[in-house]
C-alpha cells in the first residue's frame, strides 16, 4: 500500500508517494513531463514488496511550498 508523505529540504517542501520498507533497497521513480507521480499508482504496491519505492511529483503537478519562491 502506498503512503503519501512530504519532505522538507532548505525551505522547499515536496510531496511524494512511497511503498515498501525504507530499510530495503531504494528504487526511486521519476516520471517525464507532463506526467505526475500518480502514473506509478498501479505498480507502486507491487514494487514495494522488494524495494522502498518513492515516487515524487514535479512542482507543477504536486503540492509543494517554498520559503524561497524566486530560487527557481
Amino acid at each position: 500500500m502506498a503512503r503519501e508523505s512530504t519532505l522538507s529540504i532548505e525551505g522547499l517542501t515536496l510531496s511524494y508517494r512511497c511503498a515498501g520498507d525504507p530499510r530495503s533497497p531504494w528504487l526511486i521513480l521519476l516520471h517525464g513531463w507532463p506526467q505526475s507521480k500518480s502514473i506509478y499508482d498501479p505498480v507502486l504496491g507491487e514494487l514495494g514488496r522488494d524495494a522502498h519505492a518513492p515516487a515524487s511529483g514535479t512542482s507543477r503537478f504536486t503540492r509543494y511550498r517554498s520559503s524561497c519562491p524566486n530560487c527557481w
